[in-house]
């Protein structure tokens, strides 16, 4: 654990901190190593949680028939109450994972906050969190799904917003190098 703790941190002071063009030419070496989506944004949730000091990262995926949003993987404790349940239609009253990808905009929650729905109670309550946010991951303009952050107790502030979306852009990227490296049909 400490070794996958050590190259976690690494990797997310390495993507947070160097210029676009040398990320560029190492991050396509490193998806040369890294052979499954899954992996791959297990390393960003890792990063995310490891490095940000983030309580919980779980990624939730939109349906193709974009109807509704589903969580997909996740870690941090609790997040097991979370995965099974967590299906939200994408309507814009389902909370802020749902108007994250209807909006394609970084939104977040927290203690006190008058417009919390019924789907974002639901989740603070079951992963035991006062705040979270919900980062949209977007593919050719589209949001696909969006990858949902959370501290048990404190408010999350805009810095680490900031840097959980440096890293959330980096999956976008994943998927669009992943895709684009296909055999053509």
């Amino acid at each position: 654990i400490c070794i996958s703790c050590s190259i976690t941190i690494s990797f997310s002071w390495f993507l947070l901190g160097n210029s676009n063009h040398r990320k560029r030419s190492w991050f396509n070496q490193f998806l040369d190593h890294v052979n499954t989506f899954e992996r791959y944004h297990m390393i960003i949730m890792e990063s995310m949680q490891h490095g940000l000091a983030f309580d919980h990262v779980i990624l939730a995926l939109v349906d193709p028939a974009r109807t509704i949003i589903k969580a997909r993987y996740g870690i941090g404790e609790e997040v097991e109450n979370i995965i099974g349940k967590l299906v939200l239609p994408l309507r814009e009253s389902s909370g802020i994972v749902a108007s994250s990808v209807a909006w394609s905009k970084d939104m977040i929650v927290g203690p006190g906050d008058p417009n919390l729905s019924e789907g974002d109670k639901m989740i603070l309550s079951d992963i035991k969190a006062s705040s979270m946010a919900a980062l949209p991951i977007m593919v050719d303009n589209q949001a696909i799904g969006n990858f949902i952050i959370s501290k048990k107790s404190s408010r999350i502030d805009a810095d680490s917003l900031r840097q959980a979306g440096k890293l959330r852009d980096y999956a976008s990227l994943a998927i669009e190098a992943t895709r684009n490296r296909m055999p053509k049909k």
